[in-house]
């Protein structure tokens, strides 16, 4: 059994649905704003090497937080269009952004 100290940090997922043709993102870049911590930025890939696939999630950190902390997710979609959301901790780890 984790008896890890919720309070030392949890995972933050957010997962892109990307627009017909592109359905996973790929190329999108999030950057994600929690009050306290250092912006944290990250694209989606489709692979990094020979015969290799990544996971379309992309992982960020709450950080020692409150549990009704909430984080600005700015996405900038592969065709150029921005959109923001604000997402909140005590929802759960994962959290799915649809491009418009």
């Amino acid at each position: 059994m984790n008896e890890a100290d919720v309070n030392k940090g949890a995972p933050l997922v957010i997962t892109l649905e990307g627009k017909p043709g592109n359905h996973s993102a790929i190329g999108a870049r999030v950057t994600v704003e929690v009050e306290g911590l250092p912006k944290q930025t990250a694209e989606v890939a489709a692979g990094s090497g020979y015969l290799t696939q990544t996971t379309s999630d992309l992982f960020f950190g709450w950080g020692p937080v409150k549990e009704d902390a909430t984080a600005k997710v700015t996405v900038r979609w592969p065709d150029g269009a921005v959109s923001e959301s604000r997402v909140s901790r005590g929802d759960g780890p994962r959290h799915t952004l649809t491009a418009k």
